[in-house]
This record gives C-alpha cells, sequence and structure tokens, in this order.
C-alpha cells in the first residue's frame, strides 16, 4: 500500500512541499539505476522550492532536477508529468525531455490501475512505458498518447474517459464509442450515454432505453430496456411491467417475479404532448399522449415546454447550453450560458436572462428587438414589465412596450379594471 500511494503521489501532486535558501549550478552527483528495479525513490530524492519553482535534489545536495518548473509531482520516478513556463510536457528523473513542451495543450494521467505489476509492487518502468497512457488535449480535443508522445488514441474526442480493462469511453459527435488503448472501436454500436458499474459493467443508453456491456465487449442486455439497475450481486432490468435478472456469478438471465417499477411522473400536460420525469434517473423528457412515444428521452436535466407544446427549452449532461428546439427534435437556436424561459402567454416569445442582461427572442431563434433589459417581471395575464436602468416600463404579451420607462415600480394588482399600478419618480 506504502508504494502504491507513493506512485499515486508520484503522478498526481503538483505541490511543492520543501524550501531551499540558495540553489547551486545544477549537476548529478548519484547514478540511479531503474530499468530492473523500483523507479520511484521512496522520499531519498527531495523536492526543492525557489521563488516558486520546483525541482528535486540528491541526498547529497546536488541538485538533480534544477528548479526551473512551475509545477512537478512530490516524488520523482521515471516519468513525470511537469509544468515549465506555463506549457505541459513530460520528463524522466533526470531531467530528460520525453514529451517537449507545449506539444499539447494539457496532460493529465488517471489510470493509475491500469499500469502493469510486478513483484505484487505498482511501478512505471521501461518495460511499461509503451503502455501508459496519458490523457492530452489539444484544441478542445482529447486523445491518449504514451510518455514519449506516441499516440494511442487519436485525439478527436470531446470527452476521454477511463472505463476499466484498458477500456475508453469517448464522446464523438454527441455519440458515446467503446474503444481500446490502441483506438480501436470495440463494437459499431454507439450510444447517447454511458455509466460504469461495480465489477467490470457498463450501463449504456440509447434513446430512452437502457443496456448492460461487461466490458471489453460483451453484450448482456441490449439498450432495449426502460431501466437497468444494479442490485448487487445482481442486475435488473424492466421492460414495460416485464422483470428480468442477470447474476454477477453465472452472468444467465432469468425471468423476475419483481415488482416493476413505476418509473414516470408526469410533471405537466401541454396540449397532446406531457413533461414527465425519470423517478429513477432524475432526467426530464416529453412523451406524446397520443402515440406513448417519447418525443425527448427522459435524460435533460432542464426541460420547459411553452405554451401550446410547439417549442421546448432543455439541456443535457455535456451540454453546457440550453436549447430551443421543436417537437421534430430539430434545434432552433443554441444559447451558452444563459437561461432561456418560454413566456407565460405568448408560444412563439422566449425570455433569455444572460450574466447581466436579458431580452426576448421568437420561436425562429431571433432577437424580438434591439432592446436589451436588466430585468424583466412576467405577470399572470402575460403582460410585462421591464427595466431599464432604475425604471420600467410595461409591454404587451408580444413583447410591445406601452410605456416610457418612467415607474420606479411596477405590479400587479388584483382590481381588474387595472392591469398593473405603478409610480412615477417625483422627478
Amino acid at each position: 500500500m506504502k508504494h502504491h500511494l507513493t506512485l499515486i503521489c508520484c503522478l498526481f501532486s503538483l505541490f511543492a512541499t520543501a524550501q531551499i535558501k540558495e540553489i547551486d549550478a545544477p549537476q548529478v552527483s548519484e547514478e540511479v539505476k531503474t530499468s530492473n528495479s523500483r523507479d520511484f525513490f521512496e522520499g531519498r530524492i527531495k523536492q526543492i522550492t525557489h521563488q516558486k519553482l520546483v525541482g528535486f535534489q540528491n541526498p547529497d545536495g546536488s541538485v538533480r532536477i534544477p528548479v526551473v518548473y512551475d509545477q512537478l509531482p512530490r516524488e520523482a520516478c521515471s516519468f513525470m508529468l511537469a509544468i515549465k513556463d506555463g506549457k505541459h510536457g513530460i520528463i524522466d528523473h533526470q531531467n530528460n525531455v520525453l514529451l517537449p513542451f507545449g506539444t499539447y495543450d494539457r496532460l493529465e494521467v488517471k489510470e493509475t490501475w491500469s499500469f502493469d505489476r510486478d513483484d505484487k509492487i505498482w511501478l512505471i518502468t521501461a518495460k511499461n512505458q509503451n503502455k501508459i497512457g496519458v490523457l492530452a488535449f489539444k484544441n478542445g480535443k482529447m486523445g491518449l498518447v504514451n510518455p514519449h508522445g506516441k499516440v494511442m488514441i487519436p485525439l478527436k474526442y470531446t470527452i476521454l474517459t477511463f472505463l476499466d480493462k484498458d477500456t475508453y469511453g469517448g464522446l464523438l459527435d454527441s455519440q458515446w464509442e467503446i474503444i481500446n488503448k490502441q483506438g480501436q472501436q470495440l463494437s459499431p454500436e454507439k450510444y447517447d450515454d454511458i455509466q460504469t458499474q461495480y465489477g467490470g459493467y457498463l450501463r449504456v443508453r440509447r434513446g430512452a432505453n437502457e443496456g448492460l456491456i461487461l466490458l471489453p465487449d460483451t453484450v448482456l442486455f441490449k439498450p432495449e430496456y426502460d431501466l437497468i439497475e444494479s442490485v448487487y450481486p445482481n442486475f435488473i432490468a424492466q421492460k414495460g411491467d416485464e422483470m428480468y435478472s442477470i447474476s454477477r456469478n453465472d452472468r444467465n438471465i432469468r425471468k423476475s417475479d419483481s415488482k416493476p417499477f413505476n418509473l414516470y411522473y408526469v410533471v405537466k400536460k401541454v396540449g397532446q404532448y406531457e413533461v414527465i420525469m425519470h423517478q429513477k434517473r432524475f432526467g426530464y423528457g416529453v412523451r406524446d399522449t397520443t402515440t406513448g412515444k417519447f418525443l425527448f428521452p427522459p435524460v435533460f436535466n432542464y426541460l420547459h415546454a411553452n405554451s401550446d407544446g410547439t417549442y421546448f427549452v432543455l439541456s443535457a449532461k455535456h451540454v453546457n447550453a440550453q436549447i430551443l428546439v421543436n417537437p421534430k427534435g430539430e434545434e432552433i437556436k443554441r444559447f451558452t450560458g444563459m437561461a432561456v424561459t418560454p413566456t407565460p402567454a405568448n408560444p412563439n416569445l422566449f425570455q433569455v436572462e444572460g450574466s447581466t442582461d436579458q431580452f426576448f427572442i421568437t420561436a425562429k431563434g431571433e432577437k424580438l428587438n434591439t432592446d436589451v433589459y436588466s430585468a424583466i417581471k412576467s405577470f399572470r395575464n402575460g403582460w410585462f414589465a421591464l427595466k431599464v436602468g432604475a425604471n420600467w416600463a410595461l409591454a404587451k404579451p408580444d413583447g410591445t412596450r406601452v410605456t416610457e420607462y418612467v415607474y420606479s415600480s411596477l405590479d400587479q394588482i388584483n382590481d381588474p379594471n387595472y392591469v398593473v399600478q405603478g409610480f412615477k419618480d417625483k422627478q
């Protein structure tokens, strides 16, 4: 366990711990053999810092790694992720550059458990250096390289995540692929979402349906079930009112007498559609009540329908935006870093709220006008109060302003003869 923790520190910790008052010219007075023995040094080579830069020194005090790096691991080992002048690279314990700085925008190592074992001790040695995977980032894409920069998995994925057994999940064009360390796709199938399960299993989703894979490539349940759930030591699968189970021990599928889960809760009905929530996955979706089919599977963490169910605003995991779509699933407009809300009385008008400004858009995704407001307040009858600076104005349900910005406050009252009451500034 001690060696395991030492290796993890070697790869991940990038903070200096020891101080040195004066640094001499770099020199190496000790040769460390690494080919047939451990090549992490259990604290014998100390990390040193000077003016916020870090390096390593030998037991006799001589400098082994010059103090020129912005960040290094706590422990010296054969392959170290380093940052110099703000650029990422890889060096060895003798300061040889294995992967030139700046080749990639960023480098990360996360899969310590994927390294070889040697005498029951976790090692990073010359014999397995080509098997070590380093996550590389370049121009917004991710891939896998070895410590010398040889590409193992091409840098084409939006997200690349380690799954199990030298298997990775890669998100490409909003679809997940299952690939090995050599970049080979293990199955022609692609999925909308994936989630690892204990014991080397992977739950996959396509549309509203879920399936189960034993990594790297054994399909246990095809993605045609309403729910796949882990109830250790088994998995259960639900399709309509039918329940099935599969044991982790023998992996045989059996019909189950378990009571089906009540999976869906209707949040609200809009026209022929109903917005539902998946009570196990806590995602929102839209179902057509005339066909019983999903327009949008219940996987979205945000979903609003306009007043007649002709447009929807949704966002999902891995999508840092809110998207205006029609019932055909066609994207109208995407808004990053903004909140989009259907207005209460006009199905063709939406309110957009940014970090400082707010405005209206139409169902075509176009701005209603050039006006920008500091606040928009909607009333029960569909009218709006619009704020610019410190003053408010009144607008119709179509967003047309009917007053100037002359009110210090604007609120609806119960008297049916009045829409709002406002108080003009005394000035």
